[in-house]
């Protein structure tokens, strides 16, 4: 006896190839992978030039480096990659310097007089100038 399906002309759909899988089995793709920022130029340590002066911020443990030092005791700074109430991943901000720890190569603690000074131009000092030459009384 003929199928109901054969009368009208109707085939049965044909088996998919084992190769061939639905969207609902096939794996999810990897997410890309993150962003790489470097927080110093590496061929600065092939040059000579020191890294970045590591710095904590002391109210919230956050990590930074020192990017310049301001007048007035503000210094700006370059956080690190994790994101936080002092601001998000990379943020340059300005802090005062008593708010924060220089920290050396191995991550301990240092004084900030030890912290290297620019070596911008300086102005040389004015030279004092002669004592000015007594006035002579006006004679009438």
């Amino acid at each position: 006896p003929a199928a109901a399906g054969d009368a009208l002309g109707v085939t049965a759909p044909l088996p998919a190839p084992a190769s061939f899988a639905p969207a609902s089995f096939a794996p999810a793709p990897a997410p890309p992978p993150a962003p790489v920022r470097l927080t110093h130029d590496p061929s600065a340590s092939l040059s000579g030039k020191k890294p970045p002066q590591q710095i904590r911020i002391d109210a919230t443990g956050r990590l930074g480096s020192v990017l310049q030092k301001r007048q007035r005791g503000w210094w700006s700074v370059e956080l690190d990659e994790n994101a936080g109430p002092d601001g998000g991943a990379f943020q340059q901000v300005s802090v005062r310097s008593t708010q924060i720890t220089l920290l050396d190569a191995a991550g301990a603690e240092m004084p900030v007089s030890t912290m290297p000074v620019s070596k911008g131009k300086k102005k040389p000092a004015p030279a004092p100038a002669a004592a000015p030459a007594a006035k002579k009384p006006r004679g009438r």
